[in-house]
């Protein structure tokens, strides 16, 4: 049994920074050739690039600061679906789990399960990652917290503007 974990750098400072945004999922995309790569200290997993700062697709239209902000989110959650299908090539039989506090927002989870095509599940413990390390060297089950119900994918105008944030990253990070 192992657990994989991938890095956004600085990521939930820029939720900060942007506002609180939406929490429940949007029917459809104000800004749907809006993208942006979410990292303030450099991109992480798998491109390492130190030196690359937040970077928007366009100067941000006039929209309001929730949408402003859910284009932050939405890139928070194209980085970590990347990360995903990195580290697990879509394996079948490979759970998701998520923590932390901006996995509260409603938003987060619909958005990566519609990406991924697949449930993901949210723990309800804030932080894991310490907690199930440590539970797997001792040779436990890496959870021992509840589990909420999975979420389902929404399929959504999110998993569309996955791929098109795919390609505009991949040019960006020049990894196509």
């Amino acid at each position: 049994m192992y657990a994989l974990e991938g890095t956004v750098n600085a990521g939930g400072r820029l939720v900060d920074q942007y506002g609180l945004g939406p929490t429940e999922f949007p029917d459809y995309d104000p800004c749907p050739e809006l993208f942006c790569l979410p990292e303030n200290a450099g991109t992480g997993s798998p491109h390492w690039n130190p030196t690359l700062p937040l970077t928007f697709s366009s100067k941000i239209p006039a929209t309001t600061e929730r949408d402003q902000c859910r284009v932050v989110l939405e890139g928070l959650v194209f980085r970590v679906c990347e990360i995903i299908e990195d580290l697990t090539e879509k394996q079948a039989g490979t759970n998701i789990f998520l923590s932390g506090g901006l996995t509260k927002k409603p938003f987060i989870a619909k958005a990566m399960a519609s990406c991924l095509d697949r449930q993901v599940h949210l723990l309800k413990e804030k932080e894991t990652t310490l907690l199930s390390v440590s539970r797997l060297s001792a040779g436990r089950s890496p959870f021992s917290i509840p589990i909420s119900e999975p979420v389902n994918p929404a399929n959504r105008y999110v998993a569309g503007k996955y791929m098109r944030w795919k390609a505009w990253a991949g040019d960006l990070l020049d990894t196509k």
